[in-house]
C-alpha cells in the first residue's frame, strides 16, 4: 500500500469514526428573561411529537441529533422539559410546570418538525477518492436542521385563549477545519430558542387574555 493509499484510508477512518459515532444531544433553551410575567398558573402537557420518522435519522457517514441513541428521553419529553425549565428560570409565567395546583390554564403543544443532521456532503462524497485536497478548504460536509412548533392555551374549562406558532432553519457548509458533526446540536439549539421567542412574544402580546 502506498504512503498516499495509508494516508487517505487513515483519513477517511478517523472521520467516519468521529462522523458514525452517536453524539449527545438535549433539547435546551436560552431566552433570557422575560419582559413581562404573565400573572396565571400555568399547567404544561407532554408535547405531542409529530415530526416524520426521517428527522430522526442520518446521513451515512454523517450524525443527527435526534436519533435515539443521541437523546436520553424521547422527544416530546425533553421538548417539554427544556420549555418548563426556561419558562420557570425566566418569569413567564406566575407559576408553571407539569403539576399545578389549581392551575389557570393548560399547555399543550405539537413537535410537526425538529431535526438536526450533518455529514459529508455530494461535494464530500465525489471528492473521497482524492480526499487529501480536503486539506484545501473543500466545503466537504454540510450541516442542516429545522424546528416547526405550534402550541395552545386553554382555560381549566376548556376555552381557548390562544395558538402560537414557532419555526426556524438552518443549514451550512463546512470545511475539514470546521466539522459540523459535534456542532449540530449546538445549531439545533439556537433554532429551538429562535422558534420559542417566537411563541414567547406571541403569549406575552396576549397577556390581557389571561
Amino acid at each position: 500500500m502506498t504512503r498516499r493509499r495509508v494516508f487517505a484510508f487513515t483519513l477517511v477512518s478517523a472521520l467516519c469514526l468521529g462522523a458514525c459515532t452517536a453524539i449527545s444531544y438535549k433539547p435546551t433553551l436560552s431566552l433570557g428573561p422575560s419582559p413581562v410575567k404573565i400573572p396565571a398558573k400555568v399547567q404544561v402537557e407532554t408535547f405531542v411529537d409529530r415530526s416524520p420518522a426521517e428527522d430522526k435519522t442520518k446521513r451515512a457517514g454523517g450524525s443527527s441529533a435526534t436519533e435515539p441513541d443521541s437523546m436520553t428521553g424521547d422527544l416530546g419529553t425533553e421538548v417539554t422539559n427544556a420549555i418548563i425549565a426556561d419558562f420557570l428560570a425566566n418569569g413567564v409565567f406566575a407559576e408553571v410546570g407539569r403539576h399545578v395546583d389549581r392551575p389557570d390554564a393548560v399547555m399543550t403543544g405539537q413537535i410537526t418538525r425538529f431535526y438536526g443532521r450533518a455529514g459529508l456532503n455530494a461535494a464530500g462524497w465525489i471528492t473521497l477518492p482524492i480526499n487529501p485536497i480536503w486539506f484545501l478548504g473543500v466545503p466537504m460536509q454540510s450541516s442542516e436542521g429545522g424546528v416547526d412548533l405550534d402550541v395552545s392555551i386553554r382555560r381549566s374549562d376548556g376555552t381557548l385563549l390562544g395558538t402560537y406558532s414557532g419555526r426556524a432553519q438552518f443549514s451550512d457548509w463546512n470545511t475539514i477545519y470546521n466539522q459540523s458533526t459535534f456542532g449540530v446540536g449546538t445549531a439545533l439549539n439556537k433554532a429551538f430558542t429562535h422558534a420559542m421567542q417566537q411563541i414567547r412574544d406571541q403569549m406575552i402580546a396576549d397577556t390581557g387574555k389571561f
